[in-house]
């Protein structure tokens, strides 16, 4: 289901990412924990000078966030959001949308969850939700 909604970011702008980390390397969860990270990335030669980096920035993640709600129903539940940027709307604001703890000013933008997650297909879902 990632990989599907990876292959399908193009249509949102062509320089928009998606990887997918399993060795999450952060303070914000055990080393040996089942947590992987989605990284979010706009890919262009010169990014530093967007106006609205930090709201494309925003946008991307919302949008990410959207379709796995979408696409995997409730069996979707983000840990942890990371910001690379201090936020710009107040940070509440952020936590009420994401429904998760959200770190400002990280290496990268990025959705933590549980690797469960990676084997959800599309599938999947179907039977379930006919069941």
């Amino acid at each position: 289901m990632i990989k599907y909604s990876s292959d399908l970011l193009f249509l949102h702008g062509s320089a928009l990412r998606l990887y997918i980390n399993d060795r999450v390397s952060t303070d914000a969860f055990e080393p040996s924990s089942d947590i992987v990270e989605l990284i979010f990335d706009i890919q262009l030669h010169d990014a530093t000078h967007i106006l609205s980096k930090r709201q494309t920035m925003d946008l991307g993640l919302a949008v990410c966030h959207r379709v796995l709600r979408y696409l995997s129903g409730e069996r979707y539940q983000p840990l942890r959001v990371a910001l690379p940027h201090s936020p710009i709307a107040p940070l509440n604001v952020y936590k009420r949308f994401f429904h998760a703890e959200v770190m400002i000013d990280q290496q990268h933008a990025a959705l933590y969850f549980h690797k469960d997650m990676l084997n959800i297909t599309l599938d999947n879902l179907s039977s379930t939700k006919s069941a």
